[in-house]
């Protein structure tokens, strides 16, 4: 489970609500709850959905410390309030892939995981129902719709690899990874993309599949991974990342994005296919080991208020969903190929205070998901190497935004001797107004 999902199981389902203090009873519609306050309490855990609730206007939006507030849905959450102060838990973070749980099943398509607030879904795998697939299918971008003049973001499916039986059939047949889904620009810490410092921050391709496999589409000597998705940023000019207005010493510079947008799924696995040839004949639902769903991509969300407060054990996240991994062979080993991460999504957040003067660091986070496991369920940057055949790329992160009234970080209050970069990951943009206009 992603570390920014809730460890516990979902106490209630929140849909079409409105509250002034979150009980077991039945509740208004949100829409009239202008005024009122929305509060989630200490030990509960809320599941709001933005396709059926739509935005929150109220007067106080509160979690409570060891409370989680987790947003789901295909639209974008804003919340418009006077005072937000947030103490627990607020999760708009694609959901995770399982990974393929059975075996023999190959017949019954493995779904990607759902995005949240808008985010994409992963990319499906072993879509045909009655013949071989050739490849995962490549996760789906924001809102999961195809938008003019945006780059494909969603991850690469990993390619279908064959091998006849025999002598390392296993080991050759082994499916690729699927690629991460992107949103941002890769933001590197080190200059090894598999440390442990950049998951999240660098959208990669899935791994290879087996050595001395074949692919099903290129027919090359081993089965290709999925490619990692493309930003939404290609000017090449990182300073501009972002939506809206930055002020700088020497003027102002205008933000590259025409939208804010949620996070892009990541690619589905390829399959394993035991056989000389491409496709499988005659076709059986116990013949082909399936490559997992891809990871969802993290939401939209879009805070407004007078004033916003995160204290020392809140915690904002609107991350991508992890990759799951293959189908296994007897329940021991990752054969299907694993599926990449969801993009992280993208946080905006305008107040006319900031109080983060109690906020614990990476307290605010848009990072991308985890590739699936390939062979022997392992991650790549394991002290054995790098390339694991059939594992899933990581997802790419996505964009974080402050607006202040002035447009300049020294209106928001951090612990001392910290800064907001601490605070954020990746780091935080400061701009002028946004959504108040």
């Amino acid at each position: 489970m992603n570390p920014d999902s809730p460890s516990g199981s979902i106490s209630r389902s929140l849909s079409c609500t409105a509250v002034l203090a979150l009980t077991s009873f039945a509740f208004a519609p949100l829409a009239s709850a202008q005024g009122q306050d929305l509060i989630i309490p200490t030990g509960s855990t809320v599941v709001y959905n933005t396709s059926v609730s739509g935005p929150i206007t109220v007067n106080r939006f509160v979690i409570e410390p060891s409370a989680n507030f987790v947003v789901s849905g295909s639209a974008p959450l804003k919340i418009s309030a006077a005072s937000v102060e947030i103490d627990g838990n607020f999760f708009a973070s694609g959901f995770n892939n399982p990974g393929v749980l059975g075996l023999n099943l190959t017949n019954i398509p493995e779904l990607g995981a759902l995005g949240s607030a808008g985010g994409g879904q992963g990319g499906t795998g072993s879509v045909n129902t009655d013949a071989s697939t050739p490849a995962g299918l490549p996760g789906s971008e924001s809102y999961g719709i195809s938008l003019p003049g945006i780059a494909p973001g969603g991850g690469g499916g990993g390619e279908t690899s064959f091998a006849p039986t025999g002598i390392n059939s296993k080991d050759n047949r082994r499916g690729a990874g699927g690629g991460g889904g992107a949103l941002a620009a890769n933001q590197p810490v080190s200059g090894d993309p598999f440390a442990p410092e950049n998951l999240g921050l660098i959208a990669l391709p899935g791994m290879g599949g087996g050595p001395d496999g074949t692919g099903a589409i290129s027919g090359n000597a081993r089965a290709a991974g999925g490619l990692p998705g493309l930003p939404l940023f290609q000017d090449s000019n990182p300073n501009n990342d972002f939506w809206g207005t930055k002020l700088t010493p020497t003027g102002s510079i205008l933000g590259e994005a025409r939208r804010p947008l949620p996070g892009r799924g990541g690619g589905g696995g390829g399959d394993a296919v035991r056989s000389a040839t491409f496709p499988l004949d005659p076709f059986l639902p116990t013949g082909d080991e399936k490559g997992a769903g891809g990871g969802g991509g993290g939401g939209l969300v879009l805070i407004v208020a007078r004033n916003f407060r995160l204290g020392s054990e809140g915690r904002l996240a609107a991350n991508g969903g992890s990759g799951g991994g293959g189908e296994n062979f007897i329940f021991f080993d990752r054969v299907g190929g694993g599926s990449g991460g969801g993009s992280g999504g993208w946080i905006v957040l305008e107040a006319g205070e900031f109080d983060l003067s109690d906020a614990s660091d990476a307290s605010i986070t848009a990072i991308g998901g985890q590739g699936g496991v390939g062979r022997e369920d392992r991650f790549p940057g394991t002290p054995f190497g790098d390339d694991i055949p059939g594992a899933g790329g990581n997802g790419g992160p996505g964009v974080i935004q402050i607006h202040t009234l002035s447009g300049l970080p020294g209106e928001i209050m951090v612990p001392p001797g910290k800064t907001l970069d601490d605070l954020t990951v990746p780091n935080a943009h400061v701009l002028l107004p946004k959504l108040s206009n």
